[in-house]
């Protein structure tokens, strides 16, 4: 189910029995920080991907926005926050398909 707003897109996995209401908090953090972090790249950056090679200064700015100790600290929560949607979208996909776990590649 694709949709441009994350709340709303929860709420429909919400009412299709797709997410539970835990399942539904659970991957809003996340992907909150991600939608939040990615607005304030693209307002800054030229290349929103280039954040590793930001200056110092922004670096640290957005470790404090977001709350990290650090920029090392924020990159950990990004990377968590990449596996806990990433985990969260293939049960949706595979509870969906009907399956326990994902299909083995033949390449």
């Amino acid at each position: 189910m694709l949709h441009t707003n994350i709340i709303s897109a929860l709420e429909r996995l919400r009412s299709h029995q797709a997410l539970s209401e835990a399942g539904a908090e659970d991957f809003g953090a996340p992907l909150s920080l991600l939608r939040d972090l990615q607005q304030i790249t693209r307002l800054c950056l030229d290349e929103p991907r280039a954040v590793p090679a930001a200056p110092h200064a922004f670096r640290t700015m957005l470790a404090d926005l977001f709350g990290a100790a650090d920029f090392s600290a924020l990159e950990r929560r990004i990377t968590d926050a990449e596996r806990i949607i990433f985990g969260a979208y293939m049960d949706i996909v595979l509870r969906q398909a009907g399956l326990r776990e994902e299909p083995a590649s033949d390449g």
